[in-house]
């Protein structure tokens, strides 16, 4: 018996003492709510030790105030941002949060060229860097472009395509946000050499299940912290309503999930070769690149609970 409390008090101990990951987040935050949410999930777990956040598809102003203002109110200005690439025009429905926030006024480091920020932060790591990418990959591809080695020293975990399944669990897949956005950025950015691919299609990410329902929802509106109650004003700005009764889809906390180290065992996985087609699918074919792809589910209710324990200040997912 004393053995057993001594294998497990060193597991224990083990999983404590385990370093933070180096990553890098790469977001087209201020289209959908959920990459709000997904900054929060990411910059609140311990098992992260994020070393930049870049922009991508375009919104170039836009998107970086809404990184520098949550960010802001999280107290961790001491993550730089970086200004990505694409040519996407104006500001999306949540600019009225960020009306009044100056980004002259981030505390943090701010890089006007982001592509360039994140090819020397992956080449500077002396850990293997992971890279989640949330959105159209725009920025991805252009650091690729200018240094493809950056993927021999990183690994890529992205809500990306549509692989078995599409929304809902639907039987039929199809040409998915991110992918369809930039094709060719897609080409580029997922037959890369990097280290490892996981991605979450819409197979794990689009189910009715990925939200905070009104039980869990009711938890996160009681916490007194500022970071929680600013997420869920830019959730009510941005879907024009404050007595929302569940979150919009969270696709983008479930690309957290899964490059979070610390995280319990949920998902199905299947390794299969994903080439992108012309016409935006993510298909099953012999000439694409090896990827781990999140396909079901084991228990979603418990990432249910992932999300809401790891938006909680001092809680651990």
């Amino acid at each position: 018996m004393m053995r057993i409390i001594f294998a497990i008090a060193l597991l224990l101990a083990g999983s404590v003492m385990a370093k933070p990951i180096p990553v890098i987040l790469d977001t087209d935050v201020g289209n959908d709510i959920d990459d709000t949410f997904a900054i929060a999930l990411l910059i609140r777990n311990p098992a992260f030790d994020v070393k930049l956040i870049t922009t991508t598809d375009g919104m170039q102003e836009y998107r970086t105030k809404l990184v520098a203002k949550e960010l802001t109110i999280a107290g961790r200005t001491d993550i730089p941002i970086g200004i990505g690439a694409g040519p996407t025009p104006g500001q999306g429905n949540i600019a009225p949060w960020v009306r009044d926030f100056r980004l002259r006024d981030y505390k943090g480091t701010v890089c006007p060229d982001g592509v360039d920020a994140l090819i020397k932060c992956v080449k500077k790591s002396k850990q293997p860097m992971t890279v989640i990418a949330i959105g159209p990959l725009q920025t991805l591809a252009e650091a690729l472009r200018r240094d493809p080695s950056i993927a021999h020293h990183a690994r890529l975990v992205a809500m990306q395509g549509s692989v078995f399944k599409g929304y809902g669990g639907s039987p039929k897949p199809f040409p998915e946000w991110n992918v369809k956005l930039d094709v060719r950025a897609a080409q580029r950015v997922l037959s890369a050499d990097w280290q490892s691919v996981t991605i979450t299609p819409t197979d794990t990410c689009a189910l009715p299940e990925i939200t905070l329902d009104q039980p869990r929802l009711e938890k996160l509106r009681a916490s007194p912290d500022k970071l929680d109650q600013a997420i869920l004003q830019a959730h009510a700005i941005w879907g024009g309503k404050s007595d929302f009764q569940t979150t919009s889809l969270m696709y983008d906390t479930v690309a957290i999930f899964l490059a979070d180290p610390s995280a319990p065992d949920l998902v199905n996985y299947k390794t299969v070769r994903i080439k992108v087609t012309d016409d935006a699918m993510t298909i099953p074919a012999a000439d694409g690149r090896e990827m781990r792809v999140a396909v079901s589910w084991k228990n979603v209710e418990g990432f249910r609970d992932y999300l809401l324990n790891g938006l909680l200040p001092g809680r651990s997912p």
